[in-house]
């Protein structure tokens, strides 16, 4: 058996511990070794999780989904994961299939802490690219940026004086020229304050193009979720001839409810004759 005393560890049998009231002989662990199968064992806690729903969920018909299908569909994504915080989305994803509250994801063995305040990060410029096939280049498809309902947000490419448009092509950052399948993103790891250079055209040639000095944002999140929250407005008040009104929740508390406030959505709400209301977490589940 092994017996911890006073922060170090012994082993002995129970005779010997029983006969002598000793702790035994030290167990020096300095030098010990273990590798671990991480894909095995987040296949482990994947099925645990997985079975855990199947066997105790409420309701036995798991809201009306295929939940075999859906544990296989999303058990395929294991052999691509590097960490277990990757781990942890796969099952929130898994587990917001059945649009239920409060069916929370969190947690386990991290790994190492990243140091703290690194001055670098990687900048977003508040759009979506994709690769044109044929040049090689990569394409402006979505640019995020004020909307109707929130005038005041600020973005990088959503200015007067740079003139960057969806459909456009990305030539080069910093004077560098990028193509796929180079990753574009590791040309903008940038501190606090630093500017890049993004040569764009509205054609996949140098001839003619345009470099606008640009500052990368370190979170974009809040230009997708507006652009997000605008699209399903516009489309609900569309689709209902103005008969019907948008409004969506994203948690609970004062602050989201004074942010709700200030958004401008209720004002178009008031203009109809009824709301629906859509009401999920942050990361997308929970959907009623």
């Amino acid at each position: 058996m092994v017996i911890q005393k006073d922060g170090e560890l012994f082993t002995t049998s129970l005779e010997k511990a029983y006969q002598s009231k000793g702790a035994g002989s030290n167990l020096n662990l300095s030098s010990m070794l273990y590798y671990l199968d991480y894909r095995k064992e987040w296949t482990q806690i994947f099925n645990d999780a997985w079975r855990w729903y199947n066997e105790f969920f409420y309701d036995k018909n798991m809201h009306g989904r295929d939940w075999k299908a859906i544990g296989d569909r999303y058990r395929a994504y294991i052999p691509a994961l590097s960490s277990r915080d990757e781990l942890n989305w796969v099952m929130q994803q898994m587990v917001g299939e059945l649009c239920v509250s409060h069916t929370y994801v969190s947690g386990g063995d991290m790994g190492p802490s990243f140091p703290q305040n690194s001055p670098l990060y990687t900048g977003w410029l508040g759009a979506d690219l994709s690769a044109d096939k044929k040049s090689g280049y990569y394409i402006f498809t979505t640019i995020y940026g004020p909307t109707e309902y929130n005038a005041d947000l600020k973005a990088p490419l959503a200015r007067p004086d740079i003139d960057v448009r969806e459909g456009n092509y990305l030539l080069a950052i910093n004077g560098r020229e990028i193509k796929a399948p180079e990753d574009y993103n590791k040309y903008l790891q940038i501190s606090s304050g630093q500017k890049v250079t993004l040569t764009v055209n509205s054609k996949p040639t140098i001839a003619g193009a345009k470099t606008y000095e640009v500052s990368p944002i370190r979170y974009d999140a809040n230009l997708r979720y507006f652009r997000w929250l605008t699209d399903n407005v516009n489309k609900v008040l569309k689709a209902s001839d103005g008969k019907v009104g948008y409004m969506h929740i994203n948690a609970m508390g004062k602050v989201v409810s004074a942010s709700l406030t200030n958004s401008g959505v209720p004002s178009v709400i008031k203009t109809v004759s009824s709301s629906m209301c859509g009401v999920t977490a942050a990361d997308g589940r929970n959907i009623s």
